[in-house]
């Protein structure tokens, strides 16, 4: 146990369920940012006095690829407790779901009781 009373157990599923977040974030920051960045792409075209729109385009779809990546990678993340998909359970997929849809961990954990590691993974099978 650490000073803030939280167990080696415990650490290891927060940054596990860190990682899991940031990449919704990233996700989500994808979206305006591809955007502010083609109208500055522009915005320094027109200033160039290039008259195309070749490097807007170019900008907006490099943003589309990593916004798929992003998600794309969220979608695929794996519990930390029970190592199985954090968002599927058979052929039911829920990408906005707040815990696992297989063992129950939530992903964003509000107190001590919302810490179930004392329980086997396997049990709700």
């Amino acid at each position: 146990m650490d000073s803030f009373g939280h167990t080696q157990q415990e650490r290891d599923y927060s940054t596990k369920l860190t990682r899991i977040r940031k990449r919704l974030y990233m996700a989500i920051a994808l979206i305006p940012g591809s955007g502010i960045a083609s109208y500055a792409v522009s915005r320094l075209c027109s200033v160039l006095g290039i008259n195309t729109s070749f490097p807007e385009s170019c900008v907006l779809l490099g943003g589309f690829g990593m916004l798929l990546w992003c998600l794309f990678r969220y979608g695929s993340s794996v519990c930390p407790r029970c190592s199985k998909p954090f968002f599927t359970k058979g052929s039911y997929i829920n990408a906005f779901s707040r815990k696992c849809l297989n063992c129950g961990l939530p992903l964003h954990p509000r107190s001590k009781d919302e810490w179930p590691c004392n329980t086997d993974p396997g049990e709700d099978d």
